[in-house]
């Protein structure tokens, strides 16, 4: 993604309708002019696709609003650098207003060829599509509803092209404040989005169908844009090398913070393994687990820097050979928790009763920083009420199934409105939610919004949330703020998945290749802090 300096903030549909009423209002730039800058840069990126695949003709699909009224202006400039350009224009050109309309009108003036009918473009298109270049101005931003009739039939012969493709600031049929795919999208090669991304350019599904995304500059002010309310954020290295804890000379393990772990049964043992491997990279001073002395041992095996504590056992019944975690165990969970700097729970738990209490328990620890995870999840929807009371918010890491479960919310729907439903949660819960996927959300109560963007699809494998559970557990204990370290853990985890999957592939991935390059990502992270 090639983005400008202040392109780390994300909006909404309104938020940047707001930019651009306040740019004409207060700062006296005409929509026309704002129009005029955005399709020069669009026709700039055009004439590098151009010149670099060696195209020979534009074909410009144009609807109804602002977004056709760029696309119009585009093949404007396009005709009069000599291009051979054709426009479909799908809307009646008397249904045009304002500067879509004024851009019209200029164009009439020119020799592209103008069609209305899909039937008549293809009739007119003769020859190999690979030396075309097809520019998306259908909808932009403006899609509302499902798209239908000929807008859909246009798309999916868009689709159907070898071309390369270039939306106009979002792909056409992708919702500009969700990411959703409104039934039918174009699947552009590149994508050019004015001033800052929308949250459909960086919210899954509709990320995957910008291709390579440019975020230009279309003249709204850069004051204007810092004073103003957006969606939500994405990290930066600069960003997030600034938020690195600092490690003092003269510190000691002490003084980066002590994290427990409580591990899980005997068939999920690798979970608190993986987790407590990822912390001991994170900069943490001192790891210890904690889990039932029938599976320490495979703990003890695993972690030679670990102190790996056994929980006493009873048996759940006479004539029952499972045990769990005993009164006594109980107790020393009770102690574990109170002696360290934060702790991480749920890794590899079962589903076994006496983890409910333990629950109870850590999160009736008010100024405690706690992570919940995987089974700690599954177990805490009757304490929901509980967690709200907590004065030091803890942080949930779900993924969409375990967010589903927690909220009643369809997982469908859940992937369609990402943003919302972790802004949401996070207030209702007075909790950092951490909704996992591509490009995960991380949402603070106080209404923060950070959309990862460092990772790749090789991380869907088992174990990757046990190592962003440690990640994240590490820098707790380091002192971090609950929402900071979640965005900076997520950020690292993200980065360390990248590093991984250049060595071994995204097919080949699994958690402890992330594991492997964490140091890697906290080095960089450290040199350019210091750098900075």
């Amino acid at each position: 993604m090639n983005m400008m300096n202040d392109a780390y903030k994300v909006v909404n549909n309104d938020q940047m309708k707001q930019l651009d009423e306040k740019t004409i209002e207060e700062f006296k730039v005409s929509g026309l002019l704002l129009m005029e800058r955005a399709s020069l840069e669009v026709f700039s990126v055009s004439l590098e696709l151009i010149r670099k695949h060696q195209l020979e003709e534009v074909v410009i699909f144009v609807g109804p609003g602002n977004n056709g009224g760029d696309g119009l202006a585009v093949a404007r400039h396009l005709e009069a650098e000599g291009m051979d350009v054709k426009v479909l224009l799908l809307a009646d050109p008397q249904s045009l207003r304002g500067d879509a309309l004024e851009n019209y009108h200029m164009l009439t003036c020119r020799k592209a060829m103008r069609v209305r009918k899909i039937e008549d473009l293809i009739t007119a298109l003769v020859g190999d599509m690979s030396k075309r270049l097809i520019i998306d101005a259908l909808f932009g931003t403006g899609i509302q509803r499902p798209v239908e009739g000929e807008y859909i039939e246009a798309i999916r012969w868009i689709n159907a092209q070898k071309s390369k493709i270039l939306a106009i600031d979002i792909p056409s049929g992708v919702h500009g404040d969700t990411g959703k795919v409104m039934g039918e999208a174009v699947r552009a090669t590149n994508t050019v989005a004015f001033q800052l991304p929308k949250v459909g350019n960086v919210s899954y599904p509709g990320a995957a169908y910008n291709g390579e995304l440019k975020v230009v500059s279309i003249g709204i002010p850069r004051e204007l844009i810092e004073n103003s309310k957006v969606a939500a954020e994405m990290p930066t290295t600069q960003k997030m090398s600034g938020w690195l804890p600092q490690r003092p000379v003269d510190g000691h393990k002490g003084t980066f913070g002590t994290l427990l772990i409580l591990g899980g049964v005997e068939s999920y043992s690798g979970a608190g393994v993986m987790a407590a491997m990822a912390a001991q990279r994170s900069g943490v001073g001192l790891v210890k687990t904690a889990v039932r002395k029938s599976v320490n041992q495979v703990y003890e095996h695993s972690l030679p820097e670990v102190v790996t504590i056994p929980l006493e056992e009873s048996p759940v019944n006479i004539t029952n050979t499972t045990s769990q975690i005993s009164e006594k165990g109980l107790q020393t969970i009770q102690h574990l928790a109170g002696s360290v700097n934060a702790v991480v729970a749920g890794p590899g738990w079962g589903n076994g009763d006496e983890w409910t209490g333990v629950l109870q328990g850590l999160i009736s620890m008010e100024n405690k920083p706690l992570l919940l995870d995987a089974d700690a999840l599954n177990l805490l929807k009757p304490m929901l009420d509980l967690l709200k009371e907590r004065k030091l918010p803890a942080v949930l890491t779900p993924h969409p199934g375990e967010m589903s479960r927690l909220t009643g919310i369809d997982i469908e729907e859940i992937n369609n409105n990402r943003v919302e439903v972790a802004s949401q949660a996070a207030r209702e819960w007075k909790a950092v939610v951490v909704l996992k996927g591509a490009g995960t959300v991380i949402a603070s109560p106080e209404g923060d919004v950070m959309i990862n963007n460092t990772g790749n699809a090789g991380m869907a494998t088992a174990g990757s949330g046990d190592v962003l559970a440690g990640i994240i557990g590490a820098l707790l204990a380091q002192g971090m703020n609950p929402y900071k370290a979640a965005v900076l853990g997520c950020w690292i985890h993200g980065k360390a998945g990248d590093i991984a999957a250049e060595k071994v592939g995204e097919l080949s991935l699994i958690a402890t290749d992330m594991i492997k390059e964490i140091s890697q990502v906290m080095k960089k992270l450290f040199d350019s802090g210091k750098n900075s």
